[in-house]
């Protein structure tokens, strides 16, 4: 091993561990500083990964993820409510019938713990949005810990679990297509990936996870067990809901897959009837509804869209705007869903860059994008010379928006959006150019 890639692997470590240790929510020069010094070592054990052994670097991307498993995350404050929700779980009160302040608000708490977690939630006038996969870890890592402390570290233990599944799925496609192992490095090595998936504990991880492991067998033609498996990236995070017309096309023009149907179907009604059963389902709905109607953070269309409202109306239209957004993104899905039939590409690889390429779409048209929610796209995107170019670059370049919590109230910078999306969409244009239809 060079004495370069040597020194710029204790770099990459030892600046991911400082972020991920030393580093406040508010201090944004100093997390952009050192994120920054993070993706240049990550873009250069890259370019090196020739050269270099692959059990070392993927040796290195593990070992970053296990130090960081012992972090108390810093990033973010949803720990809160993982722990919250896990706690009434074992208190047997429904986290979907109740609001936070609505518990506070009893003369008797289930469980004393949650008078100490209630200040430090960042929604308590929100119902619980997680389904049941995630519901099900905070259950367990709530149970299993002494402290919430002790539960981050159970619950990092399972997302670090689920992030070596998605590395071996990610490695199994690209054997299959005979594409390099190293490719999976973008993924794995990224330090927004490790950042916020394992440091901050996002449930992308696991939605990640199953997709890939979904597709591969998929394209294996178990679909039973690709039905299973898509039914639980949805119980991870609802999103992956998004792809079932891309899915249905995928099985239709290979004219098989009833399989996969009914064993999803029939997945999904036993995870969210279990988690749901008792429970007023409306209330997930309307933590549903909120997020197209409520909550907007770096944002790219929207905001422009946003302005426009101001100038007619004098106030937010964010209420029309969101889901006239939403229903717009779903008609280009859809589009690109269909495209997939007319497409002479290899079937298989472009489902995997046109789930990318989909869930872009539906980022681009949301009213609010933080930076772990391009974990899907960077995932996927490796399977494209072209697009997987702007992504990687979109995934150094939102951590700008950590410059919303550097003022109180939280306060976004329009000149760094415009630097964010500008540079995005200038080498995603190039992407197309190059390409006129979807890379392979």
């Amino acid at each position: 091993m060079k004495t370069l890639t040597g020194i710029a692997s204790v770099i990459y470590l030892i600046s991911i561990y400082f972020i991920s240790n030393y580093c406040d929510q508010s201090q944004f020069s100093m997390i952009f500083g050192v994120y920054s010094i993070s993706f240049a070592t990550f873009i250069y054990l890259v370019l090196q990964s020739k050269q270099v052994s692959f059990k070392f670097l993927l040796g290195l991307g593990i070992l970053v993820r296990v130090l960081l498993i012992f972090s108390f995350p810093n990033l973010s404050d949803d720990i809160y409510r993982f722990y919250w929700d896990g706690i009434l779980w074992w208190s047997e009160v429904h986290p979907f019938d109740f609001l936070p302040s609505e518990l506070m608000n009893l003369e008797a708490l289930p469980d004393v713990r949650l008078k100490e977690i209630y200040p430090l939630l960042n929604s308590p006038e929100y119902y619980t949005i997680y389904p049941p996969f995630c519901q099900a870890l905070f259950s367990l890592s709530a149970n299993l810990g002494t402290s919430i402390e002790s539960s981050s570290i159970i619950l990092k233990s399972f997302y670090f679990l689920g992030d070596m599944m998605a590395v071996g799925a990610l490695i199994q496609l690209l054997k299959r297509f005979e594409l390099p192992s190293r490719l999976s490095l973008l993924y794995f090595l990224n330090p927004m990936i490790i950042l916020e998936l394992i440091g901050n504990i996002h449930a992308e991880v696991w939605m990640v996870c199953f997709l890939l492991w979904m597709s591969y067998f998929l394209m294996d033609r178990k679909y039973w067990l690709a039905g299973i498996l898509y039914s639980l990236a949805i119980s991870s995070k609802i999103l992956p809901l998004m792809f079932g017309p891309l899915i249905l096309v995928y099985l239709w023009k290979k004219k098989e897959g009833v399989g996969f149907m009914v064993s999803a179907a029939l997945s999904l009604i036993l995870f969210f009837g279990l988690m749901l059963y008792g429970s007023n389902v409306q209330h997930l709905l309307s933590s549903i509804n909120l997020y197209f109607q409520s909550f907007e953070f770096n944002a790219s269309f929207y905001y422009f869209f946003r302005w426009l409202g101001y100038l007619k109306s004098g106030y937010n239209q964010i209420a029309f705007i969101g889901p006239g957004l939403a229903i717009l993104s779903l008609l280009v899905i859809l589009g690109l869903s269909w495209q997939l039939i007319k497409n002479k590409m290899d079937i298989d690889r472009n489902l995997l860059i046109t789930i990318a390429l989909i869930f872009c779409v539906f980022l681009l048209g949301s009213t609010t994008i933080h930076p772990w929610y391009l974990s899907l796209p960077l995932a996927f995107g490796i399977f494209s010379a072209s697009w997987r170019i702007p992504i990687i670059l979109w995934s150094y370049l939102i951590f700008l928006s950590y410059s919303a919590y550097d003022t109180i109230p939280v306060q976004e910078h329009i000149i760094l959006l415009w630097v964010e999306y500008g540079l995005v969409f200038f080498t995603a244009f190039l992407a197309y150019r190059n390409t006129r239809q979807y890379s392979i």
